[in-house]
């Protein structure tokens, strides 16, 4: 969970017209049908910067973690209100593919059993300790057609997150590094051969000491997480290994310089964390895009990335949308435009209706409203239907774009001009420019439909994409070709104008390809600007 209390106060900041519903959906794979939701067909592994599934279809994960296993109830929460049947069938209901479950090396250490009014609803588990009933929970998860990530969140029993709880590593004095192994290995072993079952969160917000590399091994997560990646996958090669950033998951900024190698590759998918209060000052999704940018964003269509915590409240519609510059609804329509644009999969946090407990002086008592959660304190319906609705991953029917598939001259309507690659060049970040058709490779364009009037361009001459250079959301961002890679810079928007014409829009800045300043001159480079309504924002798509 995000860092302190309840309320949210936050942990210290350390550093177009697109439905929400629609910005998150997107598919989850096409193979036949075996024991995965959606045709997933099991393992998965990374390929390039996509989870795909063993057909080597992409996959995106659209999780929700059921936190309590990892608090000093030892059990996940609202139990004590539905049957836990009930719970996951609501969770399915609402359109998820999977569940993030916390837990701790203390409740799988000393396995208590589990206090009978944490289960009034499932008279089942009377009696049970805890590892029993956490297993028994997963596998019921498994077996409604789910996934389960399994997330290590902190070593005690406790409410995660502070800079001062004890928790901030992935070890602390009561269960060292070697205990955090063992432990890891043992849910390993646990859960073995249960495919839905598809990794392991290796810890939850790495955090004060904590450093990407570095000269103290003791300090040292990067070097842990192959560690603690390489002892699961010795006993399930079939994992995915999740490994979060450092400063309480929001900093993969040291990846590119220094990535997570394991002993098996196609395992390794990043994980951060994401809230509204670790911003400031959002402006606008520019701002909020050069934030993110700056500690996780540039990975995005680099590595596999998965948002594994965002979270927004529960008490009002301005939770989900919201004009004022420093609200929850404003952050959250932001990152959910970013992990639509880019294709990131995610988790939210949480599913529960009501809170579990924490240590005295955390601020937490069972049973009390969970103002960040989807259910109802009845745990029987959701609490905001604006916010669930808006987290469901499946994309809704859309009416198809209005440029075929196919292969184009793409002439602009002021200049008479077409998009080109200057002197035929095959060079990655070359910049793409208008010029006189003359009918070579290098000018035609192999125009992919990818659904709700979204687009690939890519060349005929070298199969790169036209890319916003930068991943820039900046007017006047330049318009060059690179490796198509899928992400928001690569993906536009066709819609219809005047007769035969049509807008080119990009996916990530949501501004226009235009001939800048509606130049007569050949060679003038391509960039990207605001809506104006001028003709050199304007195409046609002819064969």
């Amino acid at each position: 969970m995000m860092c302190v209390s309840s309320g949210r106060t936050a942990r210290a900041v350390a550093v177009a017209g697109l439905a929400v519903a629609a910005l998150l959906s997107g598919p989850v794979g096409a193979a036949a049908r075996t024991s995965g939701p959606a045709g997933i067909v099991f393992p998965l592994h990374t390929s390039g910067a996509s989870i795909v599934d063993a057909g080597d279809h992409p996959v995106r994960l659209s999780l929700v973690s059921w936190y309590g296993a990892e608090s000093p109830d030892y059990v996940v929460g609202g139990l004590a209100y539905q049957p836990a049947g009930e719970i996951i069938g609501q969770i399915k209901a609402l359109g998820f593919n999977g569940v993030r479950m916390p837990w701790s090396n203390q409740m799988w250490q000393r396995d208590p059993k589990v206090a009978a009014r944490y289960l009034t609803a499932n008279p089942q588990f009377a009696g049970e300790r805890a590892r029993t009933i956490f297993e028994q929970v997963v596998r019921d998860i498994a077996a409604a057609g789910l996934m389960v990530v399994l997330d290590n969140h902190n070593s005690d029993a406790e409410w995660c997150c502070s800079f001062t709880d004890g928790n901030t590593l992935w070890y602390n004095r009561a269960y060292p590094q070697p205990a955090w192994l063992a432990d890891w290995t043992s849910v390993a072993r646990a859960f073995r051969g249960l495919p839905q079952v598809i990794g392991a969160d290796l810890r939850n917000e790495p955090r004060g000491l904590a450093t990407w590399g570095g000269s103290r091994p003791a300090d040292d997560w990067h070097a842990a997480a192959q560690r603690g990646g390489n002892a699961i996958l010795a006993v399930d090669p079939r994992w995915l290994i999740f490994v979060e950033g450092t400063v309480g998951g929001i900093d993969l900024y040291g990846v590119p310089r220094l990535p997570v190698r394991l002993k098996l590759p196609g395992r390794v998918v990043y994980s951060m964390h994401d809230y509204g209060f670790d911003h400031f000052g959002l402006t606008d999704y520019d701002s909020f895009a050069a934030q993110v940018r700056s500690r996780w964003g540039s990975l995005a269509g680099k590595y596999p990335l998965w948002l594994g915590e965002f979270g927004t409240c529960n008490t009002g519609a301005s939770c989900v949308a919201d004009t004022s510059a420093s609200s929850n609804g404003r952050w959250f329509s932001f990152i959910t435009r970013f992990l639509r644009y880019h294709g990131v999969s995610w988790s939210y946090w949480p599913v529960n209706g009501t809170q579990s407990d924490g240590l005295p002086g955390q601020g937490r008592s069972y049973g009390a409203p969970e103002s960040y959660g989807l259910l109802n304190t009845g745990w029987a319906a959701p609490e905001l239907p604006a916010l669930t609705q808006s987290l469901r991953p499946v994309q809704p029917a859309c009416p198809a774009g209005p440029v075929a598939t196919g292969t184009y001259y793409i002439t602009n309507r002021s200049s008479g001009d077409v998009i080109a690659i200057p002197h035929g060049s095959a060079a990655e970040g070359t910049g793409l420019v208008q010029l006189p058709r003359d009918n070579s490779a290098s000018q035609r364009w192999r125009v992919t439909a990818l659904g709700c009037g979204l687009y690939s361009i890519i060349s005929a001459r070298d199969h790169q994409a036209a890319d916003v250079r930068g991943q820039s959301v900046r007017p006047g961002g330049g318009i060059d070709q690179w490796d198509y890679r899928g992400i928001g810079s690569q993906q536009f928007v066709i819609a219809a104008t005047a007769p035969g014409y049509a807008t080119i829009t990009n996916l990530n800045s949501m501004d226009l390809i235009q001939d800048p300043g509606a130049s007569p001159v050949a060679g003038t480079p391509l960039d990207q600007w605001p809506g104006t309504g001028g003709t050199d924002q304007q195409w046609s798509f002819s064969g």
